[in-house]
């Protein structure tokens, strides 16, 4: 942050009149009236120069005492260094958040505050089989998991992701694509509605979306029928959502009920709560 501008006094003489200003000569007195030189008052004395308007410290200067003089009204002495009260916005806010946390958990709320801390924190692991398919190790695959995770993140924010590929016997005309990311989710339902508002995740157009029994691990579940250009294919492709984690099962040549129990199957190997 910028600091305001100071204010340097003007220049000065040695007995602090301006340089330029000239001190007026008395009038000569008269023999019989003549003081004597050890009673003549020095210049640097002559109260009257030190009043003359204009001839002061600038209105805004502090003098290094820290105490500004009493004849500039306006100002009040403040000691030097005296310490500047800082607000304390962000030791109210904490407080604010402690006490919703104690209504929620020792209050009446804590039944709706539960599914939450039962749900999130989560993190997700790849399984090295699902439903008695081998994970396939494919360079094109990756390539094509690394966009979809991207798209995570980019469009929900996602802490962490992954994708994995799994196949019958490495056939790829029955691919499975299980793809996760976790965060914070307040809405499960909501953040549902918007993948499947979202279709176009992975380049994929979905229709006929209907709810189905997510499973144990609760949340809500979603299937529709899935539909890409450059393949013209049945692809079944359901989707859940809970308070940590969003994920999808992309079932290629299987029906959206085929592909609601690969995603029962698939959440308890993936999700980790807690």
């Amino acid at each position: 942050m910028s600091q305001p501008p100071g204010w340097p006094p003007g220049p000065s003489d040695p007995q602090g009149q301006p340089g330029w200003y000239q001190q007026p000569q008395p009038p000569p007195p008269s023999y019989g009236q003549q003081p004597s030189y050890g009673q003549q008052p020095s210049y640097g004395q002559q109260p009257s120069y030190g009043q003359q308007p204009g001839y002061g410290p600038p209105q805004n200067y502090v003098p290094q005492t820290g105490y500004p003089p009493s004849e500039y009204p306006g100002y009040s002495p403040v000691a030097p260094g005296a310490p500047v009260k800082k607000k304390r916005t962000g030791l109210k806010i904490t407080l604010s958040v402690l006490a919703v946390l104690l209504v929620l958990c020792c209050g009446g709320g804590y039944f709706l505050a539960r599914p939450i801390l039962n749900e999130y924190p989560a993190t997700l692991s790849t399984p090295d089989s699902l439903a008695g398919m081998a994970k396939l190790d494919d360079p094109t695959l990756r390539q094509s998991g690394d966009k979809l995770t991207t798209e995570f993140k980019t469009k929900y924010g996602a802490d962490s992701t992954l994708a994995a590929f799994y196949a019958p016997n490495g056939d790829k005309s029955k691919l499975v694509i299980l793809a996760g990311a976790t965060h914070f989710i307040l809405d499960p339902g909501g953040q549902l509605d918007q993948v499947i508002k979202d279709g176009s995740l992975g380049g994929m157009d979905m229709s006929e979306a209907s709810t189905i029994d997510p499973g144990p691990m609760g949340g809500s579940a979603k299937c529709a029928k899935g539909k890409v250009s450059t393949a013209p294919i049945a692809i079944g492709v359901c989707v859940w959502a809970d308070h940590g984690s969003v994920g999808m099962v992309f079932a290629f040549s299987r029906t959206p009920a085929e592909a609601a129990d690969l995603l029962r199957a698939a959440r308890p190997l993936v999700l980790h709560r807690g």
